[in-house]
């Protein structure tokens, strides 16, 4: 009763004054003669004016009540577009963070990627330095077994020489001449056993090359790579990949896929956009080793 009184005063105060006002009507009605012909019909006249006014506020009210219902529905429906909004501005955010923390892990492989390269460079040049050193110290083996050859020579030399006198000249003759074939053998084995170690290094130092420039392609490859949302662990395709002397690539054909038609093309799009890829130098002499590229790229496992 009090919310009615509440959200309805005015229709409330009329209705209480019209009610009022036929109290006090039929109060005064009923007091006057009954004798008086002039007012025989005014109670009559009175209760039909009352009621039309009260079928009049009752329809007041009853606007007043469909306009609270309307109002109440609309602030539903406000409430509930509210809520539909909150939920999207939520959704929407998960989203982003979504985004941001792909776009976080590509950061890492990208760093992690850049610091395997690093760290194979810095293995390759200890390695080359190795070599380096070892060939150093070969040579310097060479130096004094030729020294020491040449002081036994030497020594047996002058053994000769005390011996010269009393042996014959045939004698003299053959020991030079076995000397000599000596002296000749050796060289030639020494020669031979540094022309090898010598191929040894070139072959060992050309197989070192052709794998950094491959980790390069690699690494030049991944950096222009978008990963696509189809990716998944341990998948592998192979490419090959014709290139110019320049390094530009000149086509690119799926050997083996990877069974994701959208994984393969990605890849495929990498190397085109990779290009021109690395190569050594010309003077190398190692581009047939990189003319036509049989190019493995696998989705690189976590952990």
């Amino acid at each position: 009763m009090w919310n009615l009184i509440r959200s309805y005063p005015r229709s409330v105060l009329l209705a209480v004054l019209i009610h009022l006002t036929i109290v006090v009507l039929l109060t005064v009605s009923l007091r006057w003669p009954s004798t008086r012909p002039t007012l025989s019909n005014a109670p009559v006249d009175v209760v039909k004016a009352v009621a039309v006014d009260e079928a009049k506020v009752q329809a007041e009210l009853d606007k007043q009540r469909a306009r609270e219902r309307a109002r109440e529905q609309e602030i539903k429906r406000a409430q509930e577009q509210a809520r539909r909004a909150e939920a999207e501005r939520v959704q929407e955010q998960k989203r982003l963070a979504a985004v941001k923390e792909q776009r976080a892990e590509e950061q890492r492989k990208l760093k992690e990627a850049e610091r395997k390269r690093q760290e194979q460079a810095r293995v390759e040049k200890e390695r080359l330095a190795k070599i380096e050193a070892e060939n150093k110290a070969l040579e310097q083996k060479r130096r004094a077994e030729q020294e020491r050859l040449a002081a036994l020579e030497a020594k047996r030399k002058a053994e000769e020489e005390e011996r010269r006198k009393a042996e014959e000249a045939r004698q003299r003759q053959e020991e030079a001449r076995k000397r000599r074939e000596a002296e000749e053998a050796l060289k030639a084995q020494m020669a031979a056993e540094e022309q090898q170690r010598l191929a040894d290094a070139r072959r060992a130092q050309a197989m070192s090359t052709i794998d950094k420039y491959r980790v390069l392609i690699e690494a030049k490859v991944r950096q222009n790579w978008l990963v696509p949302p189809s990716a998944q662990q341990g998948m592998v395709c192979v490419l090959s990949v014709r290139l110019i002397p320049s390094g530009d690539v000149v086509s690119v054909q799926i050997l083996e896929s990877s069974g994701d038609a959208v994984f393969d093309r990605s890849v495929e799009n990498a190397v085109r956009k990779a290009s021109p890829l690395p190569l050594p130098p010309a003077e190398l002499g190692l581009y047939d080793e990189f003319r036509e590229l049989r190019f493995p790229f696998e989705l690189q496992r976590k952990g």
